[in-house]
């Protein structure tokens, strides 16, 4: 039977980065903001965050994407197995 993925846990490690590093922007932004309303720095902050919010989503699909394609990877490798054994 195929084996998962060796890439699986990287994209998750990458995910997980992105999240920390959206949620210190986030906290960043906002101790900015208390500060000066309407900082330049906090705008630019929040463009970063919803950026980042983009590339977990992107990493998000293409990550259920791999699932799903490993999945049906098993089923027919199983479906294989079950029409040779039937033939046997």
């Amino acid at each position: 039977m195929p084996s998962p993925r060796p890439e699986l846990p990287k994209t998750e490690e990458l995910l997980a980065e992105l999240r920390r590093s959206r949620g210190e922007l986030s906290q960043l932004r906002a101790q900015i903001e208390a500060r000066v309303q309407g900082s330049p720095l906090a705008d630019e902050l929040a463009d970063q965050e919803q950026e980042l919010v983009a590339a977990e989503q992107t990493l998000l699909l293409s990550l259920d994407e791999r699932l799903a394609n490993e999945a049906l990877l098993k089923a027919r490798y199983r479906a294989a197995e079950a029409q040779m054994e039937a033939g046997a």
